[in-house]
C-alpha cells in the first residue's frame, strides 16, 4: 500500500511537468509570433540606430575611396610625384597594402598642392615685377645666381616688386605738391638762363647778353638755320676754353671703381643701347627725314626737350634750399630721368628739330631756338650735373666727365646738323672724324675717362 501510494504521487509530478512544460512552449510561440517578419539580412535585423552609424560609415568609406581615386589619376596625369608615391607605396611597415596606398596617394597630393602653390606664387612675383619694370635686371640676376627652389624665386620677385613699389613712391613723395609747382616754375625761368653758365671765361653777365644774343639770331636772320653756325663756333670756343683750364674734368668713374665693373642693370643697359641707336641715327638722319617730319614725332621732340630743359635746371632751382637740394643731388630716381633723357632720346629730339628747320615754314625759327637751348645745354651746360654724386643705388657705372660727354654731344650734333640739313659730303666725312678724334685727344690731354676696367 504504501508503494502504490509513492508511485501514484510520481505519476501526479510527472504530469503537472508535462503541462508546464507544454504551457511555456505555447507562451514561446505565441511570442515569437507577434515579431514582425524581416529578411534575413545581418543589417536590417538591427536596430535603427545601428543601422544609420553603419551607413553613414559605409557612405564615408565610398566617398573616401572614390575621393584616393581621383588624387591617383591626378598624380598619374602631373608625373613627377610618381617616385615619391611608389617609394611611400613600397616603404617599410605592416599595414594592409591598401591602406598603405591610400595614405600614399593623400600624402602625395598634398605635397602636389603646395608645389602648386609655390608655383603660382613664382608666376605671380614674374608676372608683378615685368610689370614694374624699374627692378627687372636685378631680379633676373637673383634667378641666374641665387634662387634654386620656387619658394626662392616668389620671395626674390616680391621683394622687387616691394623695391619698385618703394621707388616709385619715393619719385611721388620727394617733393609735396605745393613745392613741385614753385620748383617747377623756378626751373623754367632758370632754364631759360642757364645755358649761358657754359660761355667760360666771361662774366656772368656777359653771358647772359651772348646768350639772349644768340637766341635772338633765330628771329632776325632771313635763314634762321644760320644762327645754328653761329653758335657752333661759340660751342666750339666754350669748349677749347675748358679743355685748357680742365673745367668739367671731374672725377668721374668712382662708382665703377667701387663697384669694379658693369652691373646687369636698366641704367647700363640703356647707356649701351643709346650708344648703338646713336649711331644708327647719326647714319640714316637722311633717310629718316619723312619719319621725323611727322607732327607727332615733332610734338614727341617739344615735349623731351622741355623735360630735359627742366631736368637740366632743377639743381639751380632748388639751390638755396638745404632739404629739397640735398634729396635732388643724392636721389637715384632724379639721376636715372636725367641719364635717360641725356643718353637715350635727346639726340633723336634734335634730329626731329632740326629736320622741322631744315623744312623751313612757321615751325622753322621755334625748331631752331629750341635746337639752341637743347645743344647748349647738352654741351656747355653738362656740367650742372655733378658726376660725382651719382648714387651707387642708380646702377649706372658707365658714368663719364662732363666735359667729355659736353665734347661728344657737340660732335654728334655738328654731325647730325651736317646730314640733315645737307651739307656737303666731303664736310660730312670731316665732322664725322671729329667723334673718335675728340675721345683719343681727350685721353691723350686730359687722361682717362674712368670707364669701368
Amino acid at each position: 500500500h504504501e508503494h502504490a501510494h509513492a508511485l501514484w504521487q510520481i505519476s501526479l509530478a510527472e504530469q503537472w511537468a508535462d503541462d508546464e512544460l507544454e504551457a511555456s512552449s505555447a507562451e514561446l510561440r505565441t511570442a515569437l509570433a507577434a515579431l514582425p517578419a524581416v529578411p534575413g539580412s545581418w543589417l536590417w535585423g538591427k536596430a535603427d540606430g545601428v543601422q544609420r552609424s553603419i551607413m553613414r560609415m559605409m557612405a564615408w568609406r565610398a566617398a573616401a575611396d572614390w575621393i584616393v581615386l581621383c588624387c591617383l589619376l591626378l598624380l598619374l596625369v602631373t608625373g613627377y610625384r610618381l617616385p615619391h608615391l611608389c617609394a611611400a607605396f613600397h616603404g617599410q611597415g605592416r599595414a594592409a597594402r591598401l591602406d598603405k596606398l591610400r595614405a600614399a596617394v593623400i600624402a602625395e597630393v598634398q605635397l602636389l598642392g603646395l608645389d602648386m602653390w609655390q608655383l603660382g606664387c613664382a608666376i605671380s612675383a614674374f608676372v608683378l615685377v615685368v610689370v614694374s619694370v624699374v627692378r627687372l635686371p636685378d631680379f633676373l640676376g637673383d634667378l641666374l645666381l641665387h634662387c634654386s627652389t620656387l619658394e626662392d624665386v616668389s620671395e626674390a620677385g616680391f621683394r622687387r616688386f616691394w623695391e619698385a613699389l618703394g621707388a616709385l613712391w619715393e619719385l611721388v613723395v620727394m617733393l609735396t605738391l605745393w613745392n613741385t609747382y614753385k620748383f617747377l616754375i623756378r626751373a623754367a625761368v632758370f632754364s631759360l638762363l642757364m645755358p649761358s653758365w657754359g660761355f667760360l671765361g666771361l662774366r656772368l653777365g656777359a653771358r647772359v647778353v651772348l646768350w639772349v644774343a644768340l637766341c635772338c639770331l633765330p628771329w632776325t636772320m632771313q635763314d634762321p638755320t644760320n644762327a645754328l653756325l653761329v653758335a657752333a663756333i661759340c660751342g666750339f670756343v666754350s669748349l677749347t676754353v675748358a679743355v685748357r683750364k680742365g673745367e668739367g674734368k671731374g672725377e668721374a668713374g668712382d662708382i665703377a671703381v667701387r663697384m669694379d665693373g658693369v652691373r646687369f642693370s636698366w641704367p647700363n643697359i640703356l647707356a649701351l643701347v643709346a650708344m648703338v641707336t646713336d649711331a644708327l641715327l647719326l647714319m640714316y638722319a637722311r633717310s629718316l627725314r619723312s619719319w621725323l617730319g611727322a607732327p607727332a614725332a615733332l610734338v614727341a621732340a617739344v615735349l623731351v626737350s622741355v623735360a630735359w630743359l627742366l631736368a637740366a635746371s632743377l639743381p639751380l632751382a632748388v639751390e638755396g634750399f638745404e632739404q629739397e637740394s640735398r634729396a635732388c643731388r643724392t636721389s637715384a630716381r632724379y639721376h636715372a630721368v636725367v641719364h635717360m633723357l641725356r643718353r637715350g632720346v635727346l639726340l633723336p629730339a634734335a634730329a626731329t628739330l632740326l629736320n622741322r628747320a631744315a623744312e623751313g615754314g612757321r615751325w622753322a625759327r621755334p625748331s631752331t631756338t629750341l635746337v639752341l637751348f637743347v645743344g647748349a645745354s647738352s654741351v656747355m651746360g653738362i656740367g650742372l650735373q655733378r658726376t660725382d654724386e651719382v648714387p651707387a643705388a642708380l646702377g649706372l657705372d658707365l658714368v663719364f666727365p662732363p666735359l667729355y660727354l659736353g665734347g661728344f654731344a657737340f660732335t654728334q650734333l655738328l654731325l647730325l646738323s651736317a646730314e640733315v640739313l645737307g651739307a656737303a659730303p666731303w664736310l660730312v666725312l670731316v665732322l664725322a672724324a671729329l667723334g673718335p678724334c675728340w675721345a683719343f685727344g681727350y685721353l691723350w690731354a686730359l687722361g682717362a675717362i674712368g670707364e669701368p676696367e
